[in-house]
């Protein structure tokens, strides 16, 4: 099946776009039409075939594919375990995907197999919608968007990365979107998505909030806190890449 990424069609484009450049970074609540949120979030939970993703020593290894709608939130401590003594002496990261980035394919053939994807469907991205993100990020001749499912578990963080050119190896990112898809969510439970200001002495950060898109301006530095194991499921969001010609 194939689902339209069809935006909410209240969105001020160039007010969106006066408040992205003046921060660098941009929430946009309310941003797909509910019905579009709702249907990607019983795909995400019943649907997604996931894997666990590594970083560690600047290498992406992966677990194989688990089964369509499985949660339990035991599992991989051998991951986990590598993700926690890697964090302690450099740049690690742990979470669920359901595919790799173009980008990133050429890694450990247990992390390959990326062309499983979201598994029983595709998306289609809407023409407003890619209108809408070409006004907002000043980036009027993008073209391309790669889309990542993610699912962080308790354990499960992303240690802050600055996000330099010399990491794209494409040489055309320009910026990143976050799609929150998580219906219920605590700010004590982890999980924030959080940035510096600019003279770093200030912490901003943003709590999943179903159905809210964080556009960040590449490079930007940012970072996943980690999930607490007091948390009452899993925070879920679509994330894309956005690449110019």
């Amino acid at each position: 099946m194939d689902i339209d990424l069809e935006i909410n069609a209240s969105h001020d484009a160039q007010r969106l776009a006066r408040r992205f450049h003046s921060q660098g970074t941009l929430r946009i609540e309310n941003f797909l039409q509910p019905a579009c949120a709702a249907m990607l979030y019983t795909v995400m939970v019943k649907n997604v075939r996931w894997r666990t993703l590594v970083l560690s020593q600047q290498q992406l290894l992966g677990t194989p594919l688990y089964e369509a709608g499985a949660s339990s939130f035991d599992h991989d401590p051998e991951a986990i375990a590598l993700a926690n003594s890697s964090a302690r002496s450099g740049q690690a990261a742990l979470y669920d995907v359901d595919r790799l980035y173009p980008e990133d394919e050429v890694v450990p053939a247990s992390a390959a197999a990326s062309d499983e994807g979201l598994g029983p469907f595709e998306l289609r991205i809407s023409n407003r919608l890619l209108e809408l993100i070409r006004i907002v990020s000043a980036e009027p001749l993008f073209q391309q968007i790669a889309v990542q499912a993610n699912r962080f578990r308790p354990g499960h963080f992303e240690m802050f990365h600055s996000g330099t050119w010399s990491a794209d190896k494409t040489g055309k990112r320009r910026a990143t979107f976050i799609l929150n898809l998580t219906p219920e969510w605590r700010p004590d439970w982890g999980g924030l998505l959080q940035y510096r200001s600019r003279d770093a002495a200030c912490i901003r950060g943003w709590m999943p909030t179903f159905n809210s898109l964080d556009l960040i301006t590449f490079p930007r530095g940012w970072w996943v806190s980690a999930v607490s194991t007091i948390a009452q499921g899993a925070r879920l969001s679509l994330n894309g890449r956005l690449y110019s010609h």
